[in-house]
């Protein structure tokens, strides 16, 4: 009991000024310590917090590039897009359907070669009606130089008349050559109809040479009756062509191709037959 006493005593006097010394002297530290390096961890911190922010920023700024070329890309497609529609548009509106050949002259649709094909046909199987006979006598005709006064006119010309009641054409009428090798017209049925304008016509030409042929474009023959001329030699007994069958042939497909009947405004200036 003495010997703890004096322990107690002895660590009161000397070990417990220490022990509080020692205790003191280590929290110093400690703090000492923390302090220094929560000091010293500070910039280290404030740096890599600096470089994520940087990186961060990079990152966005990456990114929001990206999405200014995507959205320009979008843009130019969308651009694109509307150009190629009105474009479509306007193609749509002006073209009519039209074909051109290697020359650049239009080709006109089927319908249309078909409709002159068939006055052509008519006006050859027409002409046939008028060979031999009827044409050595229309050759008379022309050398009397008497015109109506010549015999047997109005019975001759009645087959002329009768053509067109057991057709369809509008119009016939004979082409004959003057001294001259002019090409004039002898006779037309429709007296009412402007004279035809059968100077330079190569259809016509064509017929002197024993072929039929018809004109370039169709054309008005009254309102809203387009009609084709074609033209067919007539022969004599020799076999000689010796005057020129010229047929007015309605040809009511045209209305829907005004663009190829030379008396509607739109027309479209070309021919839909080739000389």
């Amino acid at each position: 009991m003495a010997r703890t006493d004096y322990f107690m005593d002895s660590f009161e006097e000397e070990g417990y000024p220490l022990l509080k010394r020692d205790m003191a002297d280590g929290e110093a530290a400690a703090r000492a310590f923390g302090t220094t390096a929560l000091t010293e961890g500070m910039p280290e911190a404030e740096a890599l917090e600096s470089e994520a922010g940087k990186e961060q920023a990079a990152s966005a700024s990456v990114f929001s590039e990206a999405e200014k070329r995507q959205a320009m890309r979008r843009l130019i497609v969308f651009c694109l897009l509307i150009a190629s529609g009105l474009l479509g548009l306007y193609y749509v509106s002006v073209y009519d359907g039209t074909r051109y050949d290697s020359h650049g002259n239009a080709l006109p649709p089927a319908e249309v070669s078909d409709a002159a094909a068939t006055a052509v046909s008519y006006a050859a199987n027409s002409a046939t009606n008028f060979n031999g006979k009827w044409g050595e006598w229309h050759k008379e005709m022309i050398a009397s130089g008497m015109g109506e006064g010549f015999q047997d006119y109005a019975k001759n010309i009645s087959f002329l008349r009768e053509l067109i009641r057991q057709s369809r054409a509008l119009n016939v009428f004979v082409i004959y050559r003057d001294g001259n090798g002019s090409s004039d017209v002898s006779v037309c049925i429709d007296e009412a109809r402007a004279a035809p304008d059968i100077a330079g016509v190569a259809a016509v030409e064509a017929a002197w040479g024993g072929k039929a042929a018809a004109e370039p474009n169709p054309w008005d023959y009254s309102h809203d009756k387009p009609v084709w001329t074609a033209y067919a030699p007539i022969y004599d007994k020799e076999g000689a062509v010796v005057a020129v069958l010229g047929v007015d042939y309605p040809v009511p497909i045209i209305r829907s191709y005004p663009e190829w009947n030379k008396s509607s405004r739109r027309w479209n200036g070309f021919r839909a037959i080739m000389e």
